[in-house]
C-alpha cells in the first residue's frame, strides 16, 4: 500500500495465479463467452476445478504474524501508513 490519496500512484504488482494452458483453453472455449457472464460453472475447462463453498472452506488458513486488522472494513490503512499527499516524497512516519 502507498498511502496515495488519488489512487494515482506509480506502484503495481501483478502476480499469475492461473495455470497458463488451461487459462489459454478457456480463452478459446465458446462456453467462457461473454454470454457466461463470468460464470465458472458455465465455462466447461474449469468445471472439473470448480469446488462447494464447504470444500473451499476446508483450506487451511496462514496465522498472521502481525497484531493487526487486516480483513474486513479498515479505517486506516494496516500499519503505520498513514495517508500523505504529494507529490512531494512520503514522509517517514514514527507510529
Amino acid at each position: 500500500m502507498n498511502s496515495d490519496p488519488t489512487g494515482y500512484g506509480w506502484h503495481a504488482d501483478f502476480l499469475n495465479g492461473w495455470d497458463i494452458d488451461l487459462l489459454e483453453k478457456a480463452f478459446k472455449d465458446p462456453t467462457c463467452s461473454n454470454e457466461s457472464r463470468g460464470r465458472l460453472e458455465l465455462c466447461e475447462p474449469f468445471i472439473p476445478f470448480l469446488q462447494t463453498g464447504q470444500q473451499q472452506n476446508m483450506c487451511d488458513t496462514i496465522p498472521s504474524h502481525v497484531k493487526e486488522q487486516v480483513d474486513g472494513e479498515l479505517k486506516a490503512l494496516p500499519g503505520c501508513n498513514p495517508i500523505q499527499a504529494g507529490p512531494e516524497p512520503a514522509t517517514k512516519a514514527s507510529c
